[in-house]
């Protein structure tokens, strides 16, 4: 695991580098009508749950993924399957971003896995079709899914990663179950803990026409500046409209419930002009490479897992990872952006 510095997203200013031929690929959320779907050894893009973990022996700790702004866990967000047939090291390759649940909290933080084809975990043909399942080649959290390193006293069967998420899971129902076999509630208990799970399902963005021409401005309400005589106004009135501001506009528009848009050395679609991207991500401290855009987490994500309940709030997230995807064991950590939603005036 690598825990240097800049490995991890903090609040910043970073630039908006890339370019505008990348094809985008848009992430829809779909209920998954089969479990088997949601299992590592199919390779999931997924919203909510637990992490399907790719490399399932060295799996993050929860001193790993301790939030640096507020030091409680981060929760797991999403994962993205993004394998490179350019590089042999990542036949398999997913990105994981986890995000701080504390209220107002800033945290978040994005992990990156890769395996060979030849490896020891899978098969190097995928079946589709197999039921063959394992969680991990480690205990895993019961309320959490990182690296458990710690169990009940009581019954000795339920494996926590730390003492905090032992003690909210004894509090939503492993008090009452504890060492019962009836234990169906408790897992619905962690179930409604976790942000709710669904399919991350990928489809190419139709490009067209939207850009937005120069100086233009939002429009006024209906029965307001329209109406107003010009003495009346307030001086910044005609003031030119944030242009990232139209263009985001105009994307989502066409495709409202996208939640990520991915496109590697492509660029980010910022909600606003302020507080986006200034310079350079800083590079990979694995190789020293640089990086570049992979894609980014969309705040309309935040309305259909109903984060305003927990505090949570962005305008964006952009994860930048290492343009060599260089070779690696088990997870590093790759750069987050977090535009904060408040940029926008």
């Amino acid at each position: 695991m690598d825990d240097r510095e800049g490995a991890r997203g903090e609040p910043g200013l970073v630039d908006n580098m890339g370019g505008d031929d990348v094809q985008t690929t848009l992430g829809f959320l779909e209920k998954s009508v089969d479990p088997h779907e949601l299992w590592r050894e199919h390779f999931p893009s997924k919203v909510g749950g637990i992490a399907a973990w790719l490399e399932p022996e060295n799996v993050p700790s929860a001193e790993d993924l301790r939030c640096r702004v507020c030091t409680f866990e981060m929760v797991f967000l999403l994962q993205v399957y993004s394998p490179l047939d350019s590089n042999h090291s990542a036949f398999h390759r997913a990105l994981f971003v986890f995000i701080c649940r504390t209220k107002d909290c800033s945290g978040v933080a994005a992990l990156r896995s890769q395996l060979a084809r030849k490896n020891k975990y899978y098969p190097e043909v995928y079946d589709p079709d197999s039921t063959e399942h394992s969680d991990a080649l480690c205990n895993l959290c019961q309320l959490c899914g990182l690296r458990a390193t710690k169990r009940c006293a009581k019954c000795s069967q339920a494996w926590y990663c730390s003492k905090n998420c032992q003690t909210f899971d004894w509090r939503i129902g492993h008090k009452r179950y504890c060492g019962s076999l009836e234990n169906g509630a408790e897992e619905e208990a962690r179930i409604r803990w976790r942000f709710e799970e669904s399919l991350l399902v990928m489809e190419d963005e139709v490009t067209a026409d939207d850009s937005v021409p120069e100086g233009s401005a939002l429009p006024a309400s209906k029965g307001t500046l329209q109406d107003a005589a010009e003495d009346e106004l307030p001086e910044d009135s005609f003031k030119t409209a944030d242009a990232d501001l139209l263009e985001f506009q105009a994307k989502v528009a066409k495709d409202p419930e996208q939640v990520v848009r991915f496109g590697r050395e492509g660029r980010v679609l910022w909600p606003f002009s302020q507080g986006k991207l200034l310079k350079s991500p800083p590079v990979c401290e694995s190789c020293g490479g640089i990086r570049t855009l992979e894609f980014q987490v969309m705040p309309q994500l935040l309305y259909f897992l109903k984060a305003d309940n927990y505090g949570i709030d962005f305008g964006t997230l952009a994860i930048y990872t290492c343009k060599n995807s260089c070779d690696i064991e088990g997870y590093v950590f790759e750069y987050v952006f977090r535009q904060s939603h408040g940029h926008h005036g």
